[in-house]
């Protein structure tokens, strides 16, 4: 079975270090150069015998025994000195612009894969394109060098022998005197063929037998263990010996198909020197394919391939070499780096550094267990540990037959396990101390506990064997089962859970994020040890979890977490994602005749469709209309939205009219997530009654302009949910129900005034100041909390794949304006707004149209869309897809 490392350190997100590529380049083209120059020396010579005179050598062999006879071991190496700055040139700049376009390329086409500490390789045809661009760089720099060099490897063999002593410089002056400064670069379209066409082949062939070899280690390690493997492999786990084999056939064909450019190329560049100027053949004026029909002419198609041979047996090794020792050097690079990161991290300062002088850079650090368990640790200082282990799972990727299993799953926490019983774990968490927690979300479930310093093992084992290993008794989940069923009858009466829900679902209708969180009330005994091992089985994988911890020693928790989780595998079981018995949430139908619903079915019945009745639908891709059939298509479907309204009148607690509306919003990666959570707190909003007293928000502007002149709002608040790859944004208001004719008139003039100018009731510069500082102190006094600083660090290394600096997070808060304020808020609301020249460009285009709620006493609620129309709010769905 093949083993990396016991752990692969990672820094981040994907990054190629220009310093790294130039350095190691070099370093590689000079050892290369140093091995292959005696064979590149003989090479030139057969290229460049005078076209007007027989063939000097019979081959590589008698023109080895020349030079050593004639100018002794020394002439092997005549004219090094130049070939080797050029190698350490040509390799650093060849693989500065191969690494460099291969980021642009993972930018513009694959953005996805920036995030990821290990991408996927990119395919031959892109990795062609950057290595054709680092070859046609690289050979504006080799020209005039190889100029020089050839020049100086025939000086022996010259026809004037004065020349036969002159060194690079004066080779050079030579040159600039006759042919003038472009003289340096006679023969750069050989070059330029060569290196263009040559670089990738010679990436491509690379990339193509190391993807081979991968492929074989995967196959092997699969046949050993008999499961599919549960790692992802990749060149860093090759031997050195495969890295050479495949460099080494790289360069072989590199030589063999562009070699005749190179061939034509030497005999250009060294004509003036081995062609007498009284003769008429000299070739250098005549052009590349001239000179090439005369190489063919006289020497026939053999002449293009003089020196191939000695070629093809210097550049294997030679190649192999400059593969293998970029290799090796850029792990020591990377040892070394994660080593220093601490130190040069916190030696880093902003440039005002009075706004920053109290923060300092966290010493994030990332490694891999070898079954594709990723662990993160914050040394952060305190009296006690946050532990977690962050499962890429949740309601969003649930089929009609696990419906509800992420909730179930949640509920099962902290029960029997295949090592403990329930009243055993009970009792270790009671001794141990701190706290214990398990959660769910629609993209997550995570388990967390926060502890004593010196109960590290025994959190790390109790997290483990609830995450990893449970039993799933029929009798602790019919417990949960009832207690799940109570759950949902108590948020069917609140309407601060229960409108969210149906906010999501008609916000992304039967995708992903609009898929029910909590188990519909039919589904909840429906459940079973088998669903839920289903679940399990597809969810719970190496390469899906994140173990997080912090105010731990990193090397000392890497090895606690080698020990419980290093040995968990996956499977990849057969799940039915279909089923017509199973169904699924409820999805308001769509009535053209009836563009908004107003049933006068019982408070209780209506409101309990939201979390019971079901419609047997399943997830679905919504450009075709077809069911999700497989589990990739389940993990890798993208939220559609596409927004709606539902009515659902009748009494609810408080005897008041909710009224949610909401945009499509910036996802966590988006560059507009520090404007739109400026504008949130900005809105920021309450309750009319504060149990805590006065204070709280009192000068945000929903409570300035709406719960201060307006006794008759109870509640109002701006709400922001943020996910991988999508999130919303909107008011949520609760009056009184006479009152609530005038909401859609509050809400729109709001929205309509925070992407205002000042002089028209816009956000002011002192708004904008107190929000950054609240949004800043928010995220920091959160931070104070073990449980939210391991779940902020554990979750973004589970999103993003490295955890945001806190001095790049201040600093995008900082530098926020209010015409990004402007520019962010009218993008959601105002979809088409022109942006300007200074805006980011090729961030997403939202839709605008408006997903609205409005639940109990809504008789006097109006036409919303109709009046956000009038303030130039939204696109307003065709009547037929009105809700």
């Amino acid at each position: 079975m093949l083993m990396a490392n016991p752990t692969e350190e990672l820094d981040g997100g994907f990054q190629r270090h220009p310093l790294k590529d130039i350095g190691y380049g070099s370093i590689a083209g000079i050892c290369s150069k140093l091995f292959e120059h005696p064979f590149d020396l003989v090479k030139v010579r057969l290229q460049s015998q005078p076209l007007h005179l027989p063939s000097r050598y019979n081959g590589p062999v008698d023109c080895f025994r020349q030079t050593v006879g004639h100018e002794g071991f020394r002439g092997l190496y005549r004219g090094v000195s130049m070939p080797v700055v050029g190698a350490m040139a040509e390799n650093a700049t060849l693989f500065l612009v191969y690494g460099q376009v291969q980021q642009l390329i993972r930018r513009l086409a694959f953005p996805d894969q920036v995030i990821e500490r290990r991408p996927p390789p990119l395919p031959l045809g892109y990795l062609s394109i950057a290595a054709a661009c680092g070859g046609a760089m690289a050979s504006l720099i080799l020209t005039p060098i190889e100029l020089v060099k050839c020049k100086m490897q025939v000086q022996q063999i010259a026809a004037d022998p004065t020349n036969n002593k002159v060194g690079p410089l004066g080779i050079v002056r030579s040159v600039l005197k006759r042919d003038g400064f472009a003289g340096l670069w006679l023969g750069q379209t050989g070059t330029l063929l060569r290196e263009t066409g040559g670089a990738a082949i010679w990436f491509c062939t690379f990339e193509s037998i190391v993807a081979l070899f991968v492929k074989r280690h995967q196959e092997q390690q699969q046949q050993s263990t008999g499961l599919p493997n549960n790692r992802v492999l990749s060149k860093d786990d090759l031997s050195s010996p495969e890295l050479m084999i495949s460099g080494g056939i790289a360069g072989i064909l590199y030589n063999l198909v562009f070699f005749p450019a190179d061939s034509i190329k030497s005999t250009i560049q060294t004509a003036s020197e081995l062609i007498p100027t009284s003769t008429s053949q000299t070739p250098t004026n005549n052009g590349f394919l001239n000179v090439g029909r005369q190489i063919v002419q006289n020497r026939g198609w053999k002449g293009l391939y003089a020196g191939c041979g000695i070629t093809c047996l210097r550049s294997a090794p030679s190649s192999a070499l400059i593969f293998w020792i970029t290799k090796m050097a850029t792990g020591r690079w990377t040892a070394r780096r994660l080593n220093l990161s601490i130190n040069r991290q916190h030696n880093l300062r902003p440039k005002n550094t009075a706004a920053y002088s109290t923060i300092k850079t966290e010493e994030t650090r990332i490694s891999r267990l070898p079954n594709g368990i990723r662990v993160t640790t914050e040394p952060t200082p305190g009296h006690f540990i946050g532990a977690g282990v962050y499962v890429d799972a949740g309601s969003r990727y649930e089929s009609d037959y696990l419906r509800g299993s992420t909730h179930l799953t949640d509920r099962m926490a902290f029960k029997s396990t295949q090592n403990r019983t329930t009243e055993q774990i009970s009792l270790e968490i009671e001794q141990l101390g701190g706290s214990f927690f398990a959660s769910s979300g629609r993209d997550t479930v995570l388990y967390q506990a926060t502890s004593y310093p010196d109960s590290l093992s025994s959190v790390l084992s109790v997290l483990s064997d609830t995450a990893l290993n449970p039993v799933l008794k029929e009798s602790e989940l019919l417990v949960e089962q009832q207690a799940a069923e109570w759950e949902v009858n108590e948020i069917n009466k609140k309407p601060e859970y229960m409108i969210p829900e149906i906010l999501h679902e008609t916000a992304f209708p039967k995708n992903t994020l609009g898929l029910p969180l909590i188990c519909p009330k039919d589904r909840i005994h429906s459940i079973t040890p088998e669903v839920l091992w289903s679940y399990r089985s597809l969810f719970f994988k190496p390469e899906r979890i994140v173990v997080a911890g912090v105010g731990v020693d990193h090397d000392t928790f890497l090895a606690h977490a080698e020990k419980y989780f290093g040995d968990f595998k996956s499977v990849t079981p057969t799940v039915p994602l279909n089923n017509n018995h199973i169904t699924a949430s409820f999805t308001p139908t769509a009535s053209s005749t009836n563009p908004i619903l107003g049933s006068t079915q019982s408070t209780k019945s209506m409101l309990s469709k939201a979390f019971a009745t079901t419609t047997n639908i399943s997830p679905l891709d919504l450009t075709t209309g077809a069911p999700l059939q497989s589990f990739e298509e389940l993990i890798n479907a993208k939220p559609i939205y596409k927004g709606g309204e539902v009515r659902i009148p009748g009494k609810m607690e408080g005897n008041l009219a909710h009224i949610y509306i909401g945009f499509e919003a910036p996802s966590v990666h988006d560059e507009d997530l520090y404007a739109i959570a400026c504008t949130h707190i900005m809105l920021g909003g309450g309750s009319s009654f504060s149990a805590g007293g006065p204070g709280k928000g009192m000068y945000s502007r929903l409570y300035t302009n709406v719960l201060n002149p307006h006794p008759e709002v109870d509640f109002c608040q701006a709400f922001h949910h943020t996910y991988s790859d999508a999130g919303l944004f909107g008011i949520a208001i609760a009056v009184q129900p006479e009152f609530a004719n005038q909401v859609p008139q509050i809400i729109a003039t709001q929205l309509d005034l925070i992407s205002r100018d000042q002089n028209r009731g816009g956000i002011t510069e002192a708004q904008l100041r107190r929000a950054k500082n609240q949004l800043r102190s928010t995220m920091m006094y959160g931070l104070e909390s073990r449980l939210l600083q391991v779940e902020d660090l554990g979750r973004q290394v589970q999103t993003a794949g490295r955890k945001k600096p806190w001095s790049e997070v201040w600093e995008r808060i900082e530098s926020l304006t209010i015409k990004d304020i402007h520019q962010a808020i009218s993008k959601i609301i105002r979809p088409g707004t022109k942006r300007s020249s200074s805006s980011t460009p090729n961030l997403k285009e939202f839709s605008g149209v408006p997903t609205i709620v409005a639940t109990g006493q809504i008789d006097r609620l109006g036409d919303i869309q109709d009046l956000l129309k009038r303030y130039g709010i939204g696109h307003s769905q065709p009547k037929s897809n009105r809700l």
